[in-house]
């Protein structure tokens, strides 16, 4: 009788022991994540986005020490050479492009507007065929098409990268003034592709004098590389934001290295 309440009694502590025990473990955390296939509310078409004829245009530009460059803009182009590329490269994608009266095939196609009358605003039409996502796109075809305008400006000055500018070496927080003019012979505006034009730097790194010989200015509407013959001239590059109007320049002069920031005035 005894043993059989030992029994008992044991069997009570361990069940009591059994119970605590699994009432105070946790419970894994329940997972949602739609890109993880171990969670419940796995989606495989989850952040799949459906394929588009969307296409880089780039502006072609040449420099002394740089060579070429190809520069992403969004709308405003000098036009020298202008790159269109998707960023479909695959054998299974077949590209065709729409410019002017032209039909060109292949990922990307560049194009010179230098003799096109301006100012002008000019469509390209791209048309994607690929394999299609029928599995996230019920309804895709395989196709895609995207028209993309430009603007070609009819003076330099329209660039960003021409214009007013106030900056402050990194550095520091004394701002100052400087410009940078395209010009003909008579001191007015250039148009782009006129003969006999310069390049004006006015109170560039505030040194209160102008540099309008012995240095290139290779500019697109976002980007101006400037190149000096020798230390004493500017070498570098100059960025311009033309939605905010932020600058940025990095540059070398007689052995020194500048970051300056800024905005662009007018």
């Amino acid at each position: 009788m005894i043993v059989r309440r030992f029994f008992i009694k044991t069997s009570f502590i361990f069940l009591t022991l059994a119970l605590v025990s699994t009432s105070c473990k946790k419970e894994p955390p329940k997972c949602y994540d739609p890109a993880n296939p171990d969670c419940e509310n796995y989606d495989p078409c989850y952040g799949v986005e459906k394929l588009s004829a969307a296409f880089v245009m780039e502006d072609v530009a040449i420099t002394n020490d740089s060579g070429t460059q190809y520069i992403a803009e969004d709308s405003i182009f000098r036009g020298t050479d202008i790159n269109f590329r998707s960023t479909y490269t695959g054998i299974e994608f077949k590209h065709t492009w729409y410019v002017g009266s032209q039909v060109l095939n292949g990922w990307q196609v560049s194009r010179s507007f230098f003799k096109v009358a301006r100012p002008t605003t000019i469509t390209i039409r791209h048309v994607l065929e690929y394999p299609p996502d029928t599995a996230c796109f019920p309804e895709d075809d395989g196709i895609d098409s995207v028209s993309q305008t430009f603007y070609l400006i009819e003076y330099w000055d329209e660039l960003a990268t021409f214009g007013t500018f106030r900056v402050a070496n990194e550095s520091s927080t004394d701002s100052f003034d400087f410009r940078i003019r395209k010009i003909l012979s008579d001191g007015s505006r250039a148009p782009y592709g006129a003969w006999g034009t310069n390049t004006i730097f006015l109170n560039f790194n505030n040194n209160q004098d102008s540099i309008a010989n012995l240095i290139s200015y290779f500019a697109v509407n976002t980007v101006g590389f400037i190149e000096g013959i020798d230390p004493d001239y500017p070498s570098g590059k100059m960025v311009v934001n033309p939605t905010t109007k932020e600058v940025k320049l990095e540059f070398s002069i007689k052995n020194q290295s500048f970051i300056q920031k800024g905005r662009k005035l007018k």
